[in-house]
């Protein structure tokens, strides 16, 4: 059985990659940033997952209660406080699921919490609901190994 057990933990740790990095934020109407002056009931998240070449990120958006019909969504880049260039088109609706290829030049952006979501309404059409993603750094310790760890708990090495 010590086999098994071996072997099973072997392909887990073959098969078990380091966590990528994740940026994530929650936004409202109230506390929007770059859509100053909507008092929007609307909420949403949005989640950018970046893989471990650090050339994509996927995107998980979602939004609820928006005042008007929503008519663009995007990606900007500017620091928190501050308006910045398109820099992605976001497709239409909830949820917002894709692929962004994030250029070379914009991922210090990205790591550094410079780019945020802004989804448009007709009744917004600055934009009703947006937010900064800022970037979390997953621990070294959070690798396949804690992992395996955590399955067997009462296991001590």
């Amino acid at each position: 059985m010590k086999h098994v057990i071996v072997l099973v933990i072997g392909a887990l740790l073959a098969s078990s990659p380091p966590e990528p990095l994740r940026a994530e934020t929650r936004f409202t109407g109230e506390l929007d940033g770059p859509t100053v002056g909507s008092d929007s009931p609307a909420t949403g998240q949005a989640e950018l997952v970046l893989d471990d070449a650090q050339a994509e990120a996927a995107f998980h958006i979602t939004y609820g209660n928006l005042v008007g019909e929503e008519i663009a969504a995007h990606l900007h880049a500017a620091p928190p406080g501050s308006f910045g260039p398109i820099i992605f088109e976001l497709p239409l609706g909830t949820p917002k699921d894709g692929v962004w290829a994030v250029p070379p030049q914009r991922l210090p952006s990205l790591l550094a919490g410079e780019i945020y979501v802004v989804v448009h309404s007709d009744s917004y059409p600055a934009g009703e609901i947006g937010g900064w993603v800022s970037a979390d750094q997953v621990a070294a310790a959070a690798t396949a190994w804690s992992t395996v760890r955590g399955l067997f708990p009462a296991v001590s090495p």
